[in-house]
């Protein structure tokens, strides 16, 4: 006993782990049938879903390509990059840039001084390298002339002059480059310097330079990213002006960047490496003011042009269509899967419940009237067993008759279609998780519960069950059998021949009359041997099915053949008496005349019908063996 539920068990775990491995198998095969003429089962919950879904997706979408069209929605970025300045290998070149300077002298009370010729101070632009082999310093002197209008690089002469830059001082030549550091090998950089009088200077000269002050405006750049035309853009910048302090020097380092910016502004598709572009830009100022002495240096002012140690990559991509089309298309892959997830704890159960409802019958519950009744009818059959009852009279036995097929009615009244409710979601889900519910919830409706899922589970094992591919071709195979064992060969030869398995030739958009409909019947043939030998076939089937003995089952063939040949739809009437034969008057004019003449009258009414219907099926089937004959 133990050895033989031992072999149970094992076989259970292996059945289980066979299915498991099966369950991961990728490359199924699918059998499918139709519900409805369609090939998927969809439910309402479904439909709602896809439908929010899309919804979604379109609000989404237009957000998408809207942020793309005003181009709001683009990816900045400015990156910091520190290089090496001892070891510096680029050099700045101000010649290939939009970067521009000048400055001018103001005298508190003298507008018409000029810083070019003046006894109080001299102004001086040089331009120092460093030679990196000896290691010294060189310069080169860079006249300076009023600006003008041609002198001052700015794209923007109106602003410019509203400055009245024409009487400002600007270097003749741009010709300038920057290059490492104070300790680099090669060091390259500009300066400006502002010397007062050595000598023969006027007495009034530490009260003029109390009054000066020095403004130098900047043509300096920056990156704009919301602009799509021209992002580099180029200002004035005003931002140093120093004034000057009699026995001090003041000095102010100026650090140009060399910065670069790289931007993808088609939102077709992303290229990358779009369009680039370099500009300087101003990024500091660092001013320090120290004593002077006169027997070393007689500057009052100095400006130093140094290359910034620090860089900036500006970077700008807008939003493309692929990134558009991705971000929907990822969004619409979420709300799949979770759509998905959502409707799939709800369709199984729902097509299952559905398909309940269509094939199966479920008796109602009892309720105590019925019991009651249960009751009165074993105690009715108990009287009846007994010896005294046995001499009933033929009255009494019909009673018992009548009583048997109102109990017969009672429990077909019984027999409803499986109707299931949204509570039996709930139902089916809380069995799964007994424990989750308490013990009150099960107590009162644990009954209800537990039949409600059991007969749902049952149902679902026998639709699976039936429907499986091997129990279906059993069923056909048990049909056949069963249609071979009731029929004889004739009657299985007139099933091809029915209405049901025939495409019917006339529509009511396009009629024909009954001579074209016979001759388009043998088109439907090949002209072959295989034709010729279905057609003689046919004929002898014929001459043999005309001498036997009709019953009913002849009666329903010979029926389905005629009313396939000869009647339309609108000719069937539909109070007819009996299924079982066609009425001579339904059949057309000349068949009728036929049937008229060739009837005999001295038949019974059953001998009547068969002698019609034989008569009537050699009428119809005559012009198919007429018209192959020439095959």
């Amino acid at each position: 006993m133990a050895k033989g539920a031992l072999f149970k068990v094992s076989k259970n775990w292996i059945r289980y782990i066979t299915d498991k491995v099966k369950s991961y198998d990728m490359y199924p095969r699918s059998i499918n049938f139709t519900m409805g003429g369609e090939e998927e089962f969809k439910t309402l919950i479904g439909g709602g879903f896809s439908l929010i879904i899309k919804v979604v997706i379109l609000f989404y979408a237009y957000l998408m390509l809207r942020l793309m069209y005003e181009r709001k929605n683009n990816q900045k970025s400015v990156n910091n990059v520190v290089t090496d300045i001892l070891n510096d290998p680029d050099p700045t070149y101000i010649n290939n840039s939009d970067f521009s300077f000048a400055f001018k002298v103001f005298v508190t009370g003298d507008d018409s001084f000029d810083v070019l010729s003046n006894p109080y101070v001299t102004a001086e632009f040089m331009q120092y390298t460093r030679d990196p082999t000896t290691k010294s310093l060189s310069s080169s002197t860079i006249s300076l002339s009023t600006c003008g209008s041609t002198l001052f690089h700015y794209y923007n002469q109106t602003e410019a002059e509203q400055i009245q830059i024409d009487e400002f001082v600007c270097p003749e030549s741009r010709d300038i480059t920057l290059q490492g550091g104070s300790f680099s090998d090669s060091y390259q950089y500009a300066q400006l310097k502002l010397k007062k009088c050595q000598s023969g200077c006027p007495p009034d000269l530490d009260t003029v330079l109390g009054k000066m002050r020095v403004e130098i405006p900047f043509v300096n750049s920056y990156f704009d990213f919301q602009d799509f035309e021209s992002p580099s853009k180029t200002f004035i910048d005003g931002r140093l002006t120093s004034y000057i302090l009699p026995g001090y020097s003041q000095k102010s380092n100026v650090y140009l960047q060399s910065n670069e910016a790289e931007h993808v502004d088609s939102f077709l598709a992303y290229q990358p490496g779009g369009e680039e572009k370099e500009f300087i830009e101003v990024n500091r100022v660092d001013k320090t003011t120290s004593v002077q002495y006169d027997s070393l240096d007689y500057t009052v002012f100095q400006m130093v042009f140094l290359k910034d140690p620090t860089s900036k990559s500006y970077e700008r991509v807008v939003f493309t269509f692929l990134e558009a089309f991705g971000n929907i298309g990822g969004l619409l892959e979420v709300l799949t899967i979770a759509g998905g997830f959502i409707v799939g704890l709800f369709s199984e159960k729902i097509f299952l419940f559905t398909i309940l409802s269509k094939l199966y019958q479920v008796e109602k519950p009892k309720t105590d009237k019925d019991f009651r009744g249960s009751d009165v009818r074993v105690q009715s059959l108990s009287m009846n067993d007994d010896p005294n009852f046995k001499n009933k009279s033929i009255a009494s036995k019909l009673m018992n008759k009548e009583m048997m097929v109102q109990e017969a009615q009672k429990r077909m009244r019984k027999k409803a279609r499986y109707q299931w409710k949204f509570t039996d979601f709930f139902y089916d889900f809380i069995s799964w998780v007994p424990f989750c519910i308490c013990f009150c919830c099960r107590k009162n409706e644990g009954l209800n519960i537990k039949r409600r899922n059991k007969l749902f589970s049952k149902g679902a094992d026998k639709f699976i069950n039936e429907f499986d591919a091997v129990h279906f071709a059993k069923s056909m195979r048990e049909v056949k059998t069963l249609l071979a064992s009731i029929m004889d060969e004739d009657e299985r030869f007139m099933i091809p021949f029915q209405k049901c398995n025939s495409i019917p030739m006339n529509t009511d958009s396009e009629e024909s009359s009954e001579e074209d409909a016979y001759k388009e019947v043998p088109k439907l043939f090949a002209r072959s041997n295989e034709t010729m030998l279905h057609i003689s076939r046919v004929d002898d089937f014929m001459e043999q099915y005309l001498k036997r003995n009709w019953y009913e089952k002849d009666y329903r063939l010979i029926n389905g053949v005629i009313s396939t040949t000869t009647l339309k739809d609108s000719q069937i009437p539909s109070n007819r008496p009996s299924e079982n034969y066609i009425l001579p008057e339904t059949l057309p004019t000349t068949i009728q005349k036929h049937s008229a003449k060739v009837l005999p009258t001295h038949l019974s009414e059953e001998d009547s019908k068969a002698q019609s219907s034989k008569y009537i099926m050699e009428e119809t089937l005559q012009p198919y063996f007429d018209s192959n004959k020439e095959l």
